[in-house]
Protein backbone atom coordinates (compact mmCIF):
# COMPACT_ATOMS: atom_id res chain seq x y z
CA UNK A 1 0.00 0.00 0.00
CA UNK A 2 2.91 2.50 0.77
CA UNK A 3 4.27 1.96 -2.60
CA UNK A 4 0.36 2.81 -3.86
CA UNK A 5 -0.04 5.86 -2.19
CA UNK A 6 3.77 6.84 -3.28
CA UNK A 7 2.69 5.97 -6.94
CA UNK A 8 -0.23 8.03 -6.77
CA UNK A 9 1.47 11.27 -5.12
CA UNK A 10 4.20 11.37 -8.16
CA UNK A 11 0.84 11.16 -10.53
CA UNK A 12 -0.39 13.98 -8.88
CA UNK A 13 2.67 16.20 -8.69
CA UNK A 14 3.45 15.49 -12.21
CA UNK A 15 -0.11 16.11 -12.67
CA UNK A 16 0.06 19.58 -10.43
CA UNK A 17 3.37 20.70 -12.10
CA UNK A 18 0.97 20.23 -15.37
CA UNK A 19 -1.04 22.97 -14.68
CA UNK A 20 1.40 25.29 -12.85
CA UNK A 21 4.34 25.27 -14.46
CA UNK A 22 4.25 28.24 -18.09
CA UNK A 23 7.82 27.12 -19.23
CA UNK A 24 9.06 24.32 -20.79
CA UNK A 25 11.88 23.10 -18.66
CA UNK A 26 10.13 23.12 -15.65
CA UNK A 27 7.37 20.69 -16.64
CA UNK A 28 10.51 18.69 -18.22
CA UNK A 29 12.24 18.58 -15.05
CA UNK A 30 8.61 17.12 -13.28
CA UNK A 31 8.30 14.63 -15.63
CA UNK A 32 12.13 13.96 -15.30
CA UNK A 33 11.98 13.99 -11.33
CA UNK A 34 9.10 11.73 -11.38
CA UNK A 35 11.13 9.04 -13.11
CA UNK A 36 13.67 9.36 -11.36
CA UNK A 37 11.78 8.66 -8.48
CA UNK A 38 10.24 5.74 -9.56
CA UNK A 39 12.95 3.70 -11.50
CA UNK A 40 15.57 5.04 -8.34
CA UNK A 41 17.65 5.79 -11.28
CA UNK A 42 20.15 9.03 -11.09
CA UNK A 43 20.49 9.86 -14.56
CA UNK A 44 17.43 10.45 -16.86
CA UNK A 45 17.06 12.55 -20.59
CA UNK A 46 14.19 13.60 -21.89
CA UNK A 47 13.14 13.62 -25.49
CA UNK A 48 10.58 14.96 -27.24
CA UNK A 49 9.19 14.16 -31.55
CA UNK A 50 10.43 16.69 -33.60
CA UNK A 51 8.46 18.30 -35.68
CA UNK A 52 8.99 16.10 -38.55
CA UNK A 53 7.55 13.46 -36.84
CA UNK A 54 10.61 10.87 -37.72
CA UNK A 55 12.96 11.53 -34.40
CA UNK A 56 13.12 12.00 -31.29
CA UNK A 57 15.16 15.34 -30.16
CA UNK A 58 16.94 15.57 -26.52
CA UNK A 59 15.04 18.37 -25.02
CA UNK A 60 16.14 18.04 -21.24
CA UNK A 61 18.85 16.32 -19.05
CA UNK A 62 19.39 15.69 -15.33
CA UNK A 63 21.93 13.75 -14.02
CA UNK A 64 25.28 14.09 -12.42
CA UNK A 65 28.53 12.91 -13.08
CA UNK A 66 28.67 9.16 -14.93
CA UNK A 67 31.59 7.49 -16.50
CA UNK A 68 31.50 6.80 -20.02
CA UNK A 69 31.02 3.43 -20.86
CA UNK A 70 34.00 1.86 -22.92
CA UNK A 71 31.56 -1.03 -24.19
CA UNK A 72 29.27 1.20 -25.89
CA UNK A 73 28.53 0.57 -29.32
CA UNK A 74 30.19 2.66 -31.70
CA UNK A 75 26.75 4.32 -32.90
CA UNK A 76 26.57 5.89 -29.42
CA UNK A 77 30.11 7.02 -29.18
CA UNK A 78 29.55 9.48 -32.28
CA UNK A 79 25.92 11.79 -31.61
CA UNK A 80 27.13 11.88 -27.31
CA UNK A 81 28.45 15.26 -26.21
CA UNK A 82 29.80 15.96 -22.57
CA UNK A 83 28.07 18.40 -20.51
CA UNK A 84 29.88 19.85 -17.44
CA UNK A 85 28.87 20.41 -13.97
CA UNK A 86 31.14 22.64 -11.39
CA UNK A 87 30.06 22.08 -7.43
CA UNK A 88 30.91 24.53 -4.67
CA UNK A 89 34.65 24.45 -4.10
CA UNK A 90 35.11 21.20 -6.22
CA UNK A 91 37.05 20.53 -9.58
CA UNK A 92 35.09 20.39 -13.13
CA UNK A 93 33.91 16.68 -13.42
CA UNK A 94 32.54 15.76 -16.87
CA UNK A 95 29.20 13.80 -17.39
CA UNK A 96 28.73 11.53 -20.41
CA UNK A 97 25.47 12.27 -22.52
CA UNK A 98 22.98 9.85 -24.63
CA UNK A 99 22.58 10.91 -28.49
CA UNK A 100 21.30 14.21 -28.95
CA UNK A 101 19.07 12.89 -31.40
CA UNK A 102 17.90 9.38 -32.49
CA UNK A 103 15.22 7.83 -34.93
CA UNK A 104 11.46 7.39 -34.13
CA UNK A 105 11.33 3.86 -35.41
CA UNK A 106 14.88 3.08 -32.30
CA UNK A 107 12.92 4.90 -29.86
CA UNK A 108 9.70 2.48 -29.89
CA UNK A 109 11.73 -0.87 -30.69
CA UNK A 110 14.23 -0.73 -27.37
CA UNK A 111 13.41 -0.89 -23.64
CA UNK A 112 17.65 -0.77 -22.90
CA UNK A 113 19.38 1.13 -25.04
CA UNK A 114 23.34 1.58 -24.82
CA UNK A 115 25.16 4.82 -25.19
CA UNK A 116 28.21 6.19 -23.99
CA UNK A 117 26.40 7.24 -20.70
CA UNK A 118 25.75 3.58 -20.15
CA UNK A 119 23.07 1.28 -20.18
CA UNK A 120 19.57 3.24 -19.91
CA UNK A 121 16.06 2.40 -19.52
CA UNK A 122 14.19 3.38 -22.39
CA UNK A 123 10.49 4.86 -21.37
CA UNK A 124 8.15 5.26 -24.38
CA UNK A 125 6.12 8.35 -23.68
CA UNK A 126 2.57 7.31 -25.73
CA UNK A 127 -0.49 8.38 -25.63
CA UNK A 128 -2.62 5.90 -27.95
CA UNK A 129 -0.39 5.17 -30.99
CA UNK A 130 1.00 8.67 -30.46
CA UNK A 131 4.61 8.68 -29.67
CA UNK A 132 5.07 12.18 -27.75
CA UNK A 133 8.31 11.46 -26.51
CA UNK A 134 11.03 9.11 -24.71
CA UNK A 135 13.30 8.88 -21.20
CA UNK A 136 16.38 7.33 -20.61
CA UNK A 137 17.24 6.38 -17.14
CA UNK A 138 20.32 4.74 -15.26
CA UNK A 139 22.89 3.86 -15.82
CA UNK A 140 21.35 0.18 -15.43
CA UNK A 141 23.37 -2.48 -13.22
CA UNK A 142 23.15 -5.66 -11.99
CA UNK A 143 22.18 -7.38 -15.65
CA UNK A 144 20.36 -4.38 -16.99
CA UNK A 145 16.86 -4.99 -15.98
CA UNK A 146 14.84 -2.29 -13.93
CA UNK A 147 13.02 -4.74 -11.03
CA UNK A 148 9.29 -5.47 -11.03
CA UNK A 149 8.59 -2.18 -8.75
CA UNK A 150 10.21 -0.18 -10.73
CA UNK A 151 8.31 -0.86 -13.97
CA UNK A 152 5.31 -1.05 -11.85
CA UNK A 153 5.86 2.08 -10.59
CA UNK A 154 6.75 3.84 -14.01
CA UNK A 155 3.76 2.00 -16.17
CA UNK A 156 1.47 4.09 -13.70
CA UNK A 157 3.10 7.00 -14.17
CA UNK A 158 3.96 6.80 -18.11
CA UNK A 159 0.15 8.18 -18.91
CA UNK A 160 0.60 11.65 -16.48
CA UNK A 161 4.37 11.70 -17.73
CA UNK A 162 3.24 11.86 -21.66
CA UNK A 163 0.38 13.98 -21.38
CA UNK A 164 2.29 16.30 -19.12
CA UNK A 165 5.22 16.34 -21.85
CA UNK A 166 2.81 16.47 -25.06
CA UNK A 167 1.06 19.69 -24.00
CA UNK A 168 4.23 21.62 -22.30
CA UNK A 169 5.52 20.83 -25.78
CA UNK A 170 3.20 21.81 -27.79
CA UNK A 171 2.23 25.08 -25.70
CA UNK A 172 6.38 26.01 -25.93
CA UNK A 173 5.94 25.14 -29.86
CA UNK A 174 3.20 28.08 -29.83
CA UNK A 175 5.40 30.52 -27.88
CA UNK A 176 8.26 29.95 -30.20
CA UNK A 177 6.51 30.35 -33.16
CA UNK A 178 4.51 33.32 -31.65
CA UNK A 179 7.51 34.82 -31.03
CA UNK A 180 9.12 33.78 -34.09
CA UNK A 181 6.37 35.95 -35.42
CA UNK A 182 6.82 38.89 -33.09
CA UNK A 183 10.02 39.13 -34.24
CA UNK A 184 9.89 39.15 -38.04
CA UNK A 185 6.70 41.68 -37.59
CA UNK A 186 9.18 43.77 -35.68
CA UNK A 187 12.20 43.39 -38.46
CA UNK A 188 9.73 44.02 -40.81
CA UNK A 189 7.95 47.12 -39.45
CA UNK A 190 11.50 48.87 -38.89
CA UNK A 191 12.38 48.13 -42.24
CA UNK A 192 9.61 50.22 -43.45
CA UNK A 193 9.03 52.31 -40.40
CA UNK A 194 12.54 53.63 -40.87
CA UNK A 195 11.52 55.84 -44.09
CA UNK A 196 7.95 55.95 -43.53
CA UNK A 197 8.53 57.85 -40.69
CA UNK A 198 10.51 60.15 -41.66
CA UNK A 199 8.42 60.73 -45.24
CA UNK A 200 5.62 61.25 -42.19
CA UNK A 201 7.51 63.73 -40.28
CA UNK A 202 8.77 65.66 -42.96
CA UNK A 203 5.12 65.77 -44.46
CA UNK A 204 3.76 67.11 -41.25
CA UNK A 205 6.32 70.20 -41.39
CA UNK A 206 5.65 70.71 -44.53
CA UNK A 207 1.68 70.79 -43.68
CA UNK A 208 2.27 73.35 -41.15
CA UNK A 209 4.40 75.79 -43.05
CA UNK A 210 1.93 75.74 -45.21
CA UNK A 211 -0.80 76.84 -43.53
CA UNK A 212 1.25 78.86 -40.91
CA UNK A 213 2.28 81.07 -44.36
CA UNK A 214 -1.28 80.75 -45.64
CA UNK A 215 0.89 79.45 -48.86
CA UNK A 216 -1.42 77.21 -50.91
CA UNK A 217 1.05 74.21 -51.01
CA UNK A 218 4.98 72.82 -51.20
CA UNK A 219 6.60 70.01 -51.50
CA UNK A 220 10.20 68.58 -50.05
CA UNK A 221 12.69 67.24 -53.03
CA UNK A 222 15.19 64.71 -51.47
CA UNK A 223 18.86 64.14 -53.27
CA UNK A 224 18.85 60.30 -54.22
CA UNK A 225 22.83 59.18 -52.62
CA UNK A 226 23.14 56.80 -55.08
CA UNK A 227 22.04 58.35 -58.20
CA UNK A 228 22.47 62.19 -56.85
CA UNK A 229 19.43 62.77 -58.12
CA UNK A 230 17.01 65.13 -56.72
CA UNK A 231 12.85 63.91 -56.37
CA UNK A 232 9.86 64.91 -54.43
CA UNK A 233 9.76 63.25 -51.47
CA UNK A 234 6.54 65.05 -49.64
CA UNK A 235 4.05 67.22 -51.29
CA UNK A 236 0.70 68.97 -49.92
CA UNK A 237 -1.85 70.97 -51.61
CA UNK A 238 -0.43 70.58 -55.02
CA UNK A 239 -3.25 69.84 -57.93
CA UNK A 240 -2.74 66.13 -59.32
CA UNK A 241 -1.43 67.98 -62.75
CA UNK A 242 1.09 69.57 -61.36
CA UNK A 243 4.19 69.08 -63.10
CA UNK A 244 7.30 67.98 -60.70
CA UNK A 245 10.31 70.95 -61.71
CA UNK A 246 13.28 69.79 -63.33
CA UNK A 247 16.34 69.92 -60.59
CA UNK A 248 19.27 69.53 -63.35
CA UNK A 249 22.23 71.73 -61.82
CA UNK A 250 22.94 74.70 -64.33
CA UNK A 251 19.70 74.40 -66.43
CA UNK A 252 16.61 72.92 -64.08
CA UNK A 253 14.27 75.15 -62.53
CA UNK A 254 16.67 76.51 -60.19
CA UNK A 255 19.73 78.34 -59.81
CA UNK A 256 22.01 76.52 -57.73
CA UNK A 257 24.44 79.35 -58.18
CA UNK A 258 22.45 81.64 -55.95
CA UNK A 259 22.40 79.57 -52.98
CA UNK A 260 25.72 79.82 -51.30
CA UNK A 261 25.02 83.95 -51.45
CA UNK A 262 21.58 84.47 -50.63
CA UNK A 263 20.75 81.24 -48.94
CA UNK A 264 18.04 80.67 -51.17
CA UNK A 265 17.16 78.74 -54.78
CA UNK A 266 16.60 81.71 -57.48
CA UNK A 267 14.00 80.40 -60.10
CA UNK A 268 15.54 80.05 -63.17
CA UNK A 269 12.39 77.94 -65.30
CA UNK A 270 9.64 80.85 -65.43
CA UNK A 271 8.18 78.27 -67.88
CA UNK A 272 7.95 75.59 -65.58
CA UNK A 273 6.40 78.49 -62.89
CA UNK A 274 3.62 79.33 -65.98
CA UNK A 275 2.83 76.13 -66.93
CA UNK A 276 1.99 75.27 -63.49
CA UNK A 277 0.06 78.42 -62.82
CA UNK A 278 2.06 79.16 -59.68
CA UNK A 279 1.87 82.80 -58.73
CA UNK A 280 4.91 82.92 -56.62
CA UNK A 281 7.02 80.52 -55.04
CA UNK A 282 10.19 80.53 -52.31
CA UNK A 283 12.22 77.84 -52.33
CA UNK A 284 15.00 76.47 -49.69
CA UNK A 285 17.85 74.80 -50.28
CA UNK A 286 18.51 71.90 -47.28
CA UNK A 287 22.38 71.72 -46.73
CA UNK A 288 23.89 70.26 -44.01
CA UNK A 289 28.15 70.87 -43.84
CA UNK A 290 28.28 71.82 -47.55
CA UNK A 291 26.40 68.52 -48.17
CA UNK A 292 23.19 69.45 -50.55
CA UNK A 293 20.60 67.27 -49.12
CA UNK A 294 17.45 68.85 -51.08
CA UNK A 295 14.91 71.39 -51.12
CA UNK A 296 12.20 73.03 -49.31
CA UNK A 297 9.54 74.87 -51.17
CA UNK A 298 6.41 77.11 -50.72
CA UNK A 299 3.92 77.59 -53.68
CA UNK A 300 1.35 80.23 -54.26
CA UNK A 301 -1.34 79.95 -57.02
CA UNK A 302 -2.97 82.68 -55.89
CA UNK A 303 -1.68 84.72 -53.27
CA UNK A 304 0.99 87.14 -54.42
CA UNK A 305 2.39 89.16 -50.92
CA UNK A 306 5.79 88.26 -49.98
CA UNK A 307 6.25 86.52 -46.77
CA UNK A 308 6.28 88.41 -43.40
CA UNK A 309 9.47 88.60 -41.35
CA UNK A 310 7.64 86.38 -38.87
CA UNK A 311 6.62 83.21 -41.94
CA UNK A 312 10.38 83.28 -42.72
CA UNK A 313 11.49 82.94 -39.06
CA UNK A 314 8.62 79.66 -38.96
CA UNK A 315 9.88 79.15 -42.80
CA UNK A 316 14.10 78.77 -40.61
CA UNK A 317 12.67 76.66 -37.87
CA UNK A 318 10.72 74.63 -40.51
CA UNK A 319 13.49 73.96 -42.85
CA UNK A 320 15.91 73.35 -39.81
CA UNK A 321 13.65 70.25 -38.89
CA UNK A 322 13.31 68.81 -42.21
CA UNK A 323 17.31 69.52 -42.52
CA UNK A 324 17.71 67.32 -39.54
CA UNK A 325 15.68 64.44 -40.21
CA UNK A 326 17.00 64.81 -43.72
CA UNK A 327 20.89 64.60 -42.09
CA UNK A 328 19.67 62.09 -39.54
CA UNK A 329 18.47 59.40 -42.23
CA UNK A 330 21.03 59.81 -44.26
CA UNK A 331 23.64 59.07 -41.20
CA UNK A 332 21.79 56.14 -40.27
CA UNK A 333 21.74 54.49 -43.88
CA UNK A 334 25.59 55.61 -43.74
CA UNK A 335 25.76 53.54 -40.83
CA UNK A 336 23.91 50.50 -42.06
CA UNK A 337 25.74 50.50 -45.05
CA UNK A 338 29.73 50.67 -43.28
CA UNK A 339 27.90 47.72 -40.75
CA UNK A 340 27.04 45.48 -43.56
CA UNK A 341 30.59 46.05 -45.46
CA UNK A 342 32.07 45.48 -42.05
CA UNK A 343 30.43 42.14 -41.99
CA UNK A 344 31.25 41.38 -45.77
CA UNK A 345 34.91 41.81 -44.30
CA UNK A 346 34.84 39.78 -41.45
CA UNK A 347 33.50 37.13 -43.54
CA UNK A 348 36.06 37.86 -46.30
CA UNK A 349 38.40 37.07 -43.31
CA UNK A 350 36.54 34.15 -42.38
CA UNK A 351 37.26 32.33 -45.52
CA UNK A 352 40.98 33.75 -45.66
CA UNK A 353 41.55 30.81 -42.88
CA UNK A 354 41.77 28.08 -45.00
CA UNK A 355 43.22 27.96 -48.67
CA UNK A 356 40.33 26.02 -50.33
CA UNK A 357 37.82 28.68 -48.89
CA UNK A 358 38.88 31.69 -49.58
CA UNK A 359 36.61 33.36 -51.90
CA UNK A 360 33.63 31.09 -50.84
CA UNK A 361 31.41 33.97 -49.63
CA UNK A 362 31.95 35.74 -52.73
CA UNK A 363 30.89 32.53 -55.31
CA UNK A 364 27.70 31.75 -52.67
CA UNK A 365 26.82 35.05 -53.29
CA UNK A 366 27.49 34.50 -56.67
CA UNK A 367 25.63 31.83 -57.48
CA UNK A 368 23.20 32.51 -55.10
CA UNK A 369 21.93 35.45 -57.05
CA UNK A 370 22.67 33.69 -60.30
CA UNK A 371 20.35 30.47 -59.05
CA UNK A 372 17.47 33.77 -57.91
CA UNK A 373 17.82 35.30 -61.69
CA UNK A 374 17.27 31.98 -63.00
CA UNK A 375 13.95 31.01 -60.56
CA UNK A 376 12.52 34.55 -61.58
CA UNK A 377 13.01 36.67 -58.71
CA UNK A 378 12.58 40.43 -59.16
CA UNK A 379 15.93 42.87 -58.42
CA UNK A 380 14.72 43.66 -55.18
CA UNK A 381 14.72 39.46 -54.01
CA UNK A 382 18.05 38.77 -56.17
CA UNK A 383 19.32 41.78 -53.86
CA UNK A 384 18.55 40.31 -50.83
CA UNK A 385 19.64 36.67 -51.61
CA UNK A 386 23.19 38.05 -52.38
CA UNK A 387 23.48 39.93 -49.31
CA UNK A 388 22.86 37.07 -47.50
CA UNK A 389 24.82 35.33 -49.16
CA UNK A 390 27.64 37.65 -48.56
CA UNK A 391 27.46 37.07 -44.68
CA UNK A 392 25.65 34.09 -44.13
CA UNK A 393 28.48 32.26 -42.58
CA UNK A 394 29.54 35.61 -40.50
CA UNK A 395 27.92 33.36 -37.27
CA UNK A 396 31.11 31.00 -37.08
CA UNK A 397 32.88 34.54 -35.54
CA UNK A 398 30.83 33.91 -32.51
CA UNK A 399 31.85 30.28 -31.95
CA UNK A 400 35.10 29.02 -30.35
CA UNK A 401 36.58 26.46 -32.13
CA UNK A 402 36.64 24.09 -28.86
CA UNK A 403 33.03 24.53 -29.45
CA UNK A 404 32.80 22.89 -32.62
CA UNK A 405 28.99 21.23 -31.76
CA UNK A 406 27.82 24.50 -30.96
CA UNK A 407 29.58 26.20 -34.16
CA UNK A 408 27.18 23.56 -36.41
CA UNK A 409 24.30 24.44 -34.58
CA UNK A 410 23.79 27.80 -33.88
CA UNK A 411 26.09 29.77 -36.25
CA UNK A 412 23.11 30.38 -38.23
CA UNK A 413 20.87 32.05 -35.78
CA UNK A 414 24.38 33.56 -34.45
CA UNK A 415 24.69 35.11 -38.15
CA UNK A 416 21.05 36.41 -38.13
CA UNK A 417 20.92 38.26 -34.75
CA UNK A 418 23.69 40.42 -36.13
CA UNK A 419 21.59 41.68 -38.38
CA UNK A 420 18.21 41.69 -37.07
CA UNK A 421 18.09 45.25 -35.66
CA UNK A 422 18.79 47.12 -39.03
CA UNK A 423 15.94 48.13 -41.38
CA UNK A 424 16.59 45.38 -43.76
CA UNK A 425 14.27 42.68 -45.70
CA UNK A 426 13.41 40.46 -43.13
CA UNK A 427 13.99 37.49 -45.35
CA UNK A 428 17.88 38.34 -45.29
CA UNK A 429 18.39 37.30 -41.47
CA UNK A 430 15.68 34.39 -42.17
CA UNK A 431 17.82 33.16 -44.96
CA UNK A 432 20.94 33.45 -42.29
CA UNK A 433 19.19 31.56 -40.05
CA UNK A 434 17.98 28.51 -42.19
CA UNK A 435 20.23 28.07 -44.90
CA UNK A 436 21.26 24.67 -42.88
CA UNK A 437 17.80 23.22 -43.15
CA UNK A 438 17.09 20.39 -45.13
CA UNK A 439 13.86 20.50 -47.35
CA UNK A 440 12.75 17.43 -46.05
CA UNK A 441 13.23 18.71 -41.88
CA UNK A 442 16.76 16.66 -41.30
CA UNK A 443 18.50 19.90 -41.06
CA UNK A 444 19.44 22.45 -38.48
CA UNK A 445 18.69 24.59 -36.09
CA UNK A 446 14.84 23.93 -36.24
CA UNK A 447 13.86 20.95 -38.12
CA UNK A 448 11.98 23.14 -40.55
CA UNK A 449 11.24 21.65 -43.91
CA UNK A 450 9.64 22.57 -47.19
CA UNK A 451 7.76 25.85 -47.43
CA UNK A 452 8.82 26.36 -43.93
CA UNK A 453 12.39 27.60 -45.26
CA UNK A 454 11.95 30.66 -46.44
CA UNK A 455 12.58 30.35 -50.47
CA UNK A 456 16.05 32.56 -49.97
CA UNK A 457 17.23 30.23 -47.41
CA UNK A 458 16.28 27.72 -49.95
CA UNK A 459 18.52 29.31 -52.94
CA UNK A 460 21.55 30.01 -50.10
CA UNK A 461 21.37 26.28 -48.94
CA UNK A 462 21.65 25.17 -52.58
CA UNK A 463 24.11 27.81 -53.51
CA UNK A 464 26.42 26.53 -50.63
CA UNK A 465 26.08 23.16 -51.19
CA UNK A 466 27.41 24.01 -54.74
CA UNK A 467 30.65 26.10 -53.75
CA UNK A 468 31.35 23.73 -50.99
CA UNK A 469 31.51 20.64 -53.12
CA UNK A 470 33.50 22.74 -56.15
CA UNK A 471 36.23 24.02 -53.74
CA UNK A 472 36.08 20.97 -51.25
CA UNK A 473 40.20 20.09 -50.23
CA UNK A 474 39.32 16.97 -52.11
CA UNK A 475 37.74 17.83 -55.06
CA UNK A 476 35.21 15.98 -57.40
CA UNK A 477 37.96 14.16 -59.56
CA UNK A 478 39.42 17.42 -61.10
CA UNK A 479 36.26 19.06 -60.58
CA UNK A 480 34.00 16.55 -62.65
CA UNK A 481 30.81 18.80 -63.82
CA UNK A 482 28.86 15.65 -64.16
CA UNK A 483 29.45 14.10 -60.43
CA UNK A 484 28.33 17.52 -59.13
CA UNK A 485 25.19 16.99 -61.67
CA UNK A 486 24.85 13.73 -60.04
CA UNK A 487 25.34 14.75 -56.05
CA UNK A 488 22.71 17.55 -56.69
CA UNK A 489 20.05 15.00 -58.21
CA UNK A 490 21.03 13.00 -55.42
CA UNK A 491 19.50 15.32 -52.98
CA UNK A 492 16.85 16.92 -54.86
CA UNK A 493 13.70 16.68 -52.35
CA UNK A 494 15.87 15.52 -49.30
CA UNK A 495 18.37 17.92 -48.43
CA UNK A 496 17.91 20.30 -51.82
CA UNK A 497 15.44 22.00 -52.50
CA UNK A 498 13.88 20.30 -55.98
CA UNK A 499 13.38 23.75 -57.59
CA UNK A 500 16.47 25.55 -56.82
CA UNK A 501 17.98 22.47 -57.34
CA UNK A 502 17.06 21.77 -61.11
CA UNK A 503 18.31 25.53 -61.94
CA UNK A 504 21.05 24.37 -60.09
CA UNK A 505 21.68 21.74 -62.54
CA UNK A 506 20.81 23.79 -65.42
CA UNK A 507 23.97 26.20 -64.90
CA UNK A 508 26.36 23.54 -64.54
CA UNK A 509 24.89 22.00 -67.78
CA UNK A 510 25.22 24.96 -69.56
CA UNK A 511 28.58 25.96 -68.11
CA UNK A 512 27.15 29.30 -66.82
CA UNK A 513 28.43 29.29 -63.38
CA UNK A 514 30.37 32.34 -62.43
CA UNK A 515 33.82 32.31 -63.81
CA UNK A 516 35.80 32.07 -60.22
CA UNK A 517 33.75 28.16 -59.67
CA UNK A 518 33.13 27.25 -63.82
CA UNK A 519 37.64 27.01 -64.45
CA UNK A 520 37.54 24.18 -61.99
CA UNK A 521 34.94 22.22 -63.75
CA UNK A 522 35.15 20.25 -66.89
CA UNK A 523 33.65 17.22 -68.71
CA UNK A 524 34.49 13.68 -67.49
CA UNK A 525 35.34 13.10 -71.12
CA UNK A 526 38.37 10.89 -70.10
CA UNK A 527 35.90 7.76 -67.91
Amino acid sequence: MLGVDRDEGAVTGVLTALTLAEELDPRLDAVLDAAADASELPARFIYLTAADGRRLHMARARSGPVAIDQHSPSWAQPGSVTSSTTGEGASEATAAMPPIEMAIDQAREQRSMPTAAGLMHALPLELGDELVGLVLLGPLKDGGQLGGRQRRRLSALMPALAALARQAHREQTLRDEIAALTSREEVARRLAGSTLEVDRLVTVLLDLAVRSTRSDGGFVAVIDAQHADLSIRARTGLPDDFLDPDFSAGHGAFDWDLAGELGTLGLRDIEWASSNGIDSILAVPLIENERPLGVFALVSFTNTETFSEANLALLETYSEQIRLMLDNSRLFAEFRRRYLDSLRGLATSLDARRPHTVRHHMHVGEVATSLAERLGAESPEIESVGLAAAIHDIGLLAITETEAFAADQEHPLIGAGMVEHLPLDPAIGEAIATHHEWYDGWGFPRGLRGAEIGRHGRILAVAEFVVERIEAPAPLGVGDAARLVSELQLRRGSQLDPEATDAAVEMIASSTLPAGLSQHLREDEGT
